[in-house]
Order: C-alpha cells, then structure tokens, then sequence
C-alpha cells in the first residue's frame, strides 16, 4: 500500500447506543468496537481467559508486578544485554538434567539390549529404554514445507529488503521467508543446520507502510541476537523432551473406556492409570518451571528486540509498527464478514480501509487498550505501552534502512498475487470455526 498521506475525512458515528454499565451515551462506527469512554466498558475484547480461581488471580496478579518491576528496572539500565542471572543458571541446570536423562537411557538401554543375553526380559527392557531415548532424543523442529515458503525469484524485493534489514542488524541472513494468513510475524530456527526462516502475515503486511515494514521485520530478525535462551536449541529441545514424556504417561481418561478388560481388567486399569497421571504431574511442574525462570529473560528480550529494530526502522516507524498490532480486531471483523456475508468481497482492500479511515475514537482505544496490563497467566510479551516507552527512551531519528515508495509498493505488488489463495484460507478458516 503506498505510503501518500493524503488528508483523510474524519467518518461519521451510524448512531448512538446507551452503556449497560454507566448509561453514557456512546457512538457506534461500524465495523469497529463500541466503547464507553466515561467507564471504559468494552474497551477491550478479552484475547485470552481471565483467571478461572483465587489461586490464578494472585499468580496474574504477581505476574503484572513482575512486569512493572521490570520495566521500571530496564528503563533506567545502561543497557539490555543478557547477563547471567541464578535464574537461568537453575533453567539451564534443568535441560541439563532433562538431557543427561537421555543419555543414560541411551547407555543403559545399550548395555542391556547387548550384554544381557540370554535373559529375554533385560533385553527387551534394554529396547524399550533405546525406544524412548529415541523419542526424547533432541530433536529441531522441521523447516516448512517447500510449497510454503516464497521462493527469492518470485519475491525479489521482499527478499532484498529482508537482506537489508539483516545487513543494518549485523544478523544472520535468512534462509526462507513464509507468507501465512495470519495477523502477525515471526522468526524460527529449523533443522540441525538452524536453518533461519521468517513468517510474514500478509494481512498484518497488507496494511503497513514503508518504515512500519521494515520495523516488523526488523524486531522479527533481532530474536536471532538479542539472546532470548527460549529460543535456543538447549532450553528448546529440553521443553520438547518433556512434552514428549508429558505425551507418553498422561492417560487421556483414568477409568478404562474400552471394551474387554472385564471385572478384573477394569480395576487394574484404573489404579495404574492414576500412577501414570501422578507421574506425569512433575513433568508439568518442569515445564512451568523452565518458563518462569526464563520469563524475565524473554521479557527483556523482547524489549532488546524493540531497541535494535527501532535502530534500523526508526523509533517512529518501530511505535507506529507495534500500534499496528492493535488492528487485530478490525482484521478478525473484515474476516468474519468476508466469511458470512460478502464473500464476493476483497477481504485485504476492506483491512486496509478499516484501517486508513479509522476514527479517532478507535485510535484512542488502541492507545488505552495498550495501557491495559495482560490478563494473561504467563506471557513472553511485555504490554505494548511499556514497549512504546521503552521505545522512547532510546530514540532513533536516523535510521539505517529507510525504503522508498517506490520499493514499498513493489513489495505489495508481489504479496497481493498471494491474496486471493490467503483469503480462501482466512474464510474456510472462519466457516469452520463458527459451524
């Protein structure tokens, strides 16, 4: 989309609807949020579940205060490189021992299924262990499919101003770039030769100007220096490994649902069932705990990742990028449409108008909804108004990429021939989700 800022007329409310909740009189635009101004009823559309117990509420709770604390220590710090924390000392102990368990397994498994002939038993607990050494192995996750990634001689500006972007980051080139439906991006290692590939989320791209592009891809790319060891290969493949055990012991029901077991086999079932769910237990209690002694560590990661973005795209373009991200609902509600009752509709045109003639009355709640703290339990993700003024505090008027128009709609012209195959993504998406 081109980056001409013609003066855009401010639109006109379709009528008036009274607040359940202070009897305010608010303005409805449709196609947006209706929002009590007075109260702040509606204000934001919840993205994930609220806490379901007194025991989640405190943990969000703690967690919001983390998070502050935080933030208030970082916007004062000299710098936000990573530095060795007890935290990530005891997290990396963790994996250590989640590994060195597949090892011995490995060992073991070994010198039973070798040497313990003729006794059939041993060596067969020998297989089974050489069995699950296999499973828990570290294991990378596989690089996309080659029918989704967009290959350089179809997408030549797309690639060059990725290549320019890692360039002003003194970051790895990528290997491959994935264009996918939804509204967002992100960066991934894959395969043992830690193949780089970004995820670009055309109907996040599709309503982005030049700057805000290369802020996008710019953040998207510091994940891959800014040191997040959540992201790492160790800590990663250690969550796998517990996840696969998670997988192996936890019975999907404790009493038996098959048919066959009898009186007896039916009672044995069950006892045996509830073992493995108490053993499964501490495997959880691993996971979690990995996640929060890194929590801070990803936290601050991804303000690093902000700072060395906003190096390259500017702080203007970088803020301006990260308000975008708010948009989420007008995207979910052109989708929703474009699903039900236009199909005949260009879902991306309807995005990118939503958000051009946006009134200012949804441009306020974005800027309040970015006030708001996360209701989430646990989140990587500091709020979006402490990420904007971290932003601030490390300003960036010089930046190293700027792109012209010119580029910016060439780059549009190339992910548009990906439009039509992404919407009729985004809509069977929708239809099956709502039937």
């Amino acid at each position: 989309m081109s980056d001409a800022t013609a003066t855009t007329r401010e639109p006109q409310p379709d009528g008036e609807q009274e607040c359940p909740q202070c009897q305010a009189k608010m303005p409805v635009y449709t196609g947006y949020i209706t929002w009590c101004e007075n109260c702040g009823w509606n204000l934001r559309l919840e993205e994930s579940d609220p806490p379901n117990n007194r025991f989640e509420a405190i943990y969000a709770s703690i967690n919001q205060r983390l998070s502050t604390g935080l933030f208030n220590k970082l916007l004062k710090a000299h710098s936000l490189k990573p530095t060795l924390t007890w935290s990530k000392i005891i997290a990396y102990t963790i994996a250590g021992l989640v590994h060195g368990l597949t090892l011995v397994l490995v060992v073991l498994g070994l010198w039973l299924a070798l040497f313990s002939w003729p006794y059939l038993i041993l060596t067969a607990i020998g297989l089974l262990m050489l069995g699950a050494a296999w499973l828990l192995a570290p294991k990378p996750p596989k690089l996309p499919k080659e029918s989704e990634i967009v290959s350089r001689d179809d997408f030549p500006a797309l690639y060059a101003l990725v290549d320019k972007v890692a360039e002003g980051l003194n970051a790895p080139r990528i290997d491959a770039i994935v264009v996918y439906e939804g509204y967002n991006a992100a960066f991934g290692q894959f395969g043992w030769k830690r193949k780089k590939v970004l995820f670009v989320g055309l109907p996040l791209f599709s309503v982005l100007n030049s700057q805000e592009k290369v802020g996008i891809i710019a953040h998207e790319l510091a994940h891959s220096i800014n040191g997040d060891p959540t992201r790492g290969f160790f800590i990663g493949t250690a969550v796998n490994s517990l996840v696969t055990w998670y997988g192996i012991l936890y019975p999907d029901s404790v009493t038996p649902d098959a048919e066959g077991y009898g009186a007896l086999g039916g009672g044995c079932v069950m006892p045996a069932n509830l073992i493995m769910r108490g053993l499964a237990w501490p495997i959880v209690g691993l996971v979690h705990a990995l996640a929060n002694l890194l929590w801070r560590d990803s936290q601050r990661a991804e303000y690093m990742a902000d700072v060395l973005a906003a190096g390259v795209a500017g702080t203007v373009g970088q803020v301006s990028s990260l308000e975008k991200f708010q948009f989420r609902h007008s995207f979910e509600m052109a989708a929703q449409r474009a699903s039900t009752y236009f199909k005949g509709e260009n879902l991306f045109y309807e995005l990118r108008e939503r958000v051009r003639i946006a009134p200012r009355r949804e441009q306020e709640r974005i800027r309040r909804v970015a006030k708001l703290p996360t209701l989430d339990i646990v989140t990587t993700h500091p709020p979006t108004a402490y990420r904007i003024e971290m932003l601030h505090t490390h300003p960036v008027t010089s930046p190293k990429v700027i792109i012209t128009e010119e580029e910016s709609e060439q780059i549009d012209k190339e992910l548009a021939t990906l439009e039509p195959e992404m919407q009729e993504r985004i809509v069977q998406a929708y239809e099956e989700s709502f039937y």
